[in-house]
């Protein structure tokens, strides 16, 4: 349990509380030093790593050289969506509203909640039990596990608020465009799902919200597409 200093250099988290769940791998000799990518062993590393047998690594450079390509793929694998935040945010900025209805608010930080708490409860059990009443569990400690401070439902607030306008301006562009998943665009994406997820990515999702996902990421490849075409996005790895 730490506080970041009030003059941290990410204004989001200056003064904030944060918990950090740390798993120990070893414990060595202070004295010694820290080690680096040059004085580390490779017994030591696949030690600290867990890696044995056919998996441990045959030198430090293979497991740095392993670890840059995850990085690296991940990276390229994240462009998309990346992309996509990037584009509806930008959309949303030029976009002009009217008061978003308090009930949506509402509803988006009740489902923040619903599903944080499922995820920590699906994800790992013991830290479930260990912080939360299973009658009564606490938001204030779930936005803190989170990393947000004290003003939490403000911030939610706002982060729903953005969330409401991008969904509006997606449904707005769907209603003025004509957009729709036609046959060819179901393929495509079910095609694209049962790569990415497998073939039982169906499995207890609602047909109708499929295909909102499909238009949702029909319209947004086009989108980005153009905007690429155009010069308004740009990516430097």
């Amino acid at each position: 349990h730490l506080t970041f200093p009030t003059n941290y250099n990410s204004a989001d988290l200056a003064g904030k509380k944060v918990v950090f769940f740390c798993k120990l791998y070893y414990i060595g000799d202070v004295a010694a030093g820290y080690y680096t990518s040059e004085t580390i062993s490779v017994d030591m590393l696949n030690t600290i790593l867990g890696r044995t047998g056919e998996k441990a690594y045959t030198s430090v450079k293979a497991c740095l050289t392993e670890t840059r390509d995850y990085l690296e793929d991940k990276l390229e694998s994240s462009l998309p969506t990346t992309r996509a935040v990037a584009l509806y945010t930008a959309l949303t900025k030029m976009a002009t509203f009217q008061n978003i209805p308090e009930d949506l608010i509402t509803e988006y930080i009740d489902e923040w909640f619903e599903s944080g708490f499922a995820y920590v409860q699906n994800t790992n059990p013991e830290m479930y039990a260990y912080y939360f009443d299973p009658d009564n569990p606490s938001r204030d400690t779930l936005a803190a596990l989170f990393g947000y401070g004290s003003d939490y439902m403000t911030v939610l607030a706002e982060e729903a608020g953005l969330a409401i306008r991008q969904e509006m301006v997606f449904r707005y562009i769907v209603q003025v465009e004509g957009y729709k998943v036609t046959e060819d665009v179901y393929a495509k994406w079910d095609a694209e799902y049962k790569k990415t997820y497998g073939a039982s990515y169906k499995n207890g999702v609602e047909e109708a919200e499929i295909i909102d996902r499909m238009l949702r990421d029909e319209v947004t490849e086009i989108l980005v597409n153009m905007a690429e075409e155009r010069g308004n996005i740009t990516h430097t790895a």
